[in-house]
């Protein structure tokens, strides 16, 4: 299995295309997914191949390179993905979604998280 990045992001392409959502507005997934592998792949090109130029184009390019490392977008994913690809799934995001949103979820009918998660 090929991960879109071994550190920032270490999912394949098709475990994460599992997951996007299917929204109407612009939900292309194969938009989506080029933009987590763009990124990560001007990061692996540059730590491969370091650029020649400038300073003001070296540091445009190690800008572009390190982008992944800053990236809400990539945080995020790589956060909700790992909790729920966690062994404990139900668990993990039972202690997620507590600490986030308080120990009952604002839903009626649900006592817990882990009733939610069932």
């Amino acid at each position: 299995m090929t991960t879109i990045d071994d550190v920032y992001l270490p999912f394949s392409s098709e475990e994460l295309t599992e997951h996007f959502a299917p929204v109407q507005s612009g939900g292309d997934v194969g938009k989506h997914l080029s933009y987590y592998k763009a990124s990560a792949e001007r990061a692996r090109a540059y730590a491969e191949s370091p650029p020649i130029g400038s300073p003001a184009d070296l540091a445009k390019a190690l800008k572009a390179a390190r982008q992944m490392e800053k990236d809400e977008r990539f945080w995020v994913v790589a956060a909700l993905m790992s909790a729920f690809h966690a062994s404990h799934r139900v668990t993990t995001l039972t202690a997620l979604l507590a600490r986030c949103l308080g120990q009952t979820p604002p839903m009626a009918g649900l006592a817990s998280w882990a009733d939610a998660l069932a």
